[in-house]
């Protein structure tokens, strides 16, 4: 679906840091990259979602004059919020049934996969990743699966608050996601060869640092342990269970190989109703899969030695899993560059699925600060 005409200015270098490109590139995604599809299982039965359509000005009362700042900023393409699997919230600039490109919310999918091939004794948290993938080396005896999982393996690929990820063609970075077609490559290269030259430096599971190859990593390993490529696997161990209105889609470069890490491109309602599998909400909702009890017990397992020192992190949050903070109650969140988001509170029952894209001068929406406390306010008014 064509929502605007391509710019003639957006090249691979820039169709992501702002502004109209990447207005165009976040909802034409799949007229910018090769794409393959998930195709859920069974479409949701009772759409709910066409019945609610907010007006920020509905919202500009106390509780909610943030949320309305927000939606009036420019900056946020869509948001649903779902209170007991129903719609409370949904506004958009243009359509939240129109797919976007989620960028790093794609990680919770493949730590799902994961989670669910632990369920079905097919991988072990506490296992080598080196067991999975003996070619990684001697480097990587003592790194667990779990380390993995959560940002915390040590290999060596900077990405957050380091400029030249995005615009050096010689950062490792920049080469690994130019291996997989998101970046001008200055030669052919496999992200699997790529990424088995990365450095693994200290002892994996004492220090948090973001950084996407562990999601590749975490597909290799889904990749390898079923036999399957990643979008497949996906499609099989997620997607043929649960219930969704629309198609979904992951990136994938020329080989065929997903963008595990950012590629997933879908709906902002559809975000919403995937995200109702953490909550009581998700066998009413019509999904057959059941997040397996072995996985949100390993989300919810105290990492505070992974908290950072730098920057204000909630008291008895963590990051696990991929996603960027497990809260002591359940909650969590998992955020995508742009202004991109998924927060659920199984305690309360609710979802907030948000999409952005960022402006000219790289600046996002500030949802994922609000989600925690709109969550609560949510629930008491529309529960």
């Amino acid at each position: 679906m064509t929502i605007m005409p391509r710019p003639p200015e957006l090249t691979l270098s820039n169709w992501d840091l702002g502004g109209i490109v990447s207005a165009w590139s976040y909802r034409h995604t799949d007229q910018l990259f090769a794409v393959r599809p998930l195709v859920p299982g069974s479409r949701a039965e009772v759409d709910t979602m066409a019945e609610v359509s907010t007006d920020p000005a509905d919202l500009a009362i106390a509780e909610f004059a943030e949320l309305a700042e927000q939606l009036r900023s420019g900056l946020v393409d869509a948001i649903t919020v779902l209170v007991g699997g129903r719609p409370a919230v949904r506004w958009s600039m243009g359509s939240a049934s129109v797919p976007h490109l989620l960028m790093s919310v794609s990680k919770v999918v493949a730590s799902l996969a994961v989670g669910v091939l632990v369920d079905q004794d097919r991988l072990r948290y506490l296992a080598s990743v080196r067991d999975y993938l003996p070619e990684l080396g001697e480097q990587w005896r003592h790194c667990r699966l779990q380390d993995v999982l959560d940002m915390a393996s040590g290999v060596v690929c900077p990405e957050v608050g380091d400029p030249g990820a995005y615009r050096d063609p010689s950062h490792p970075f920049y080469r690994f996601e130019a291996s997989l077609g998101w970046r001008p490559a200055q030669q052919p290269s496999s992200p699997y060869e790529l990424t088995l030259g990365f450095q693994r430096l200290g002892r994996p599971g004492t220090r948090y640092e973001y950084t996407s190859v562990n999601t590749f990593l975490l597909a290799w390993v889904v990749e390898r342990v079923t036999g399957l490529d990643y979008v497949d696997a996906v499609q099989s161990l997620v997607w043929d269970h649960l219930a969704l209105d629309n198609d979904a889609a992951f990136c994938v470069n020329g080989r065929g190989t997903a963008v595990a890490h950012g590629g997933l491109i879908m709906t902002v309602d559809d975000l919403a109703r995937f995200g109702t599998l953490f909550t009581p909400s998700g066998a009413s909702a019509g999904h057959r899969l059941a997040v397996p009890a072995s996985y949100a017990s390993m989300l919810r397992r105290d990492r505070h030695e992974l908290v950072p020192s730098y920057g204000e992190w909630p008291h008895g949050a963590h990051p696990a899993g991929q996603w960027n903070l497990v809260h002591a109650d359940g909650d969590m969140i998992k955020t995508g560059f742009g202004g991109q988001g998924l927060y659920v509170s199984p305690t309360h029952d609710v979802v907030i699925a948000f999409s952005g894209v960022p402006d000219a001068a790289g600046r996002t929406n500030s949802l994922a600060a609000l989600c925690r406390s709109l969550v609560p306010r949510c629930a008491e008014r529309w529960s």
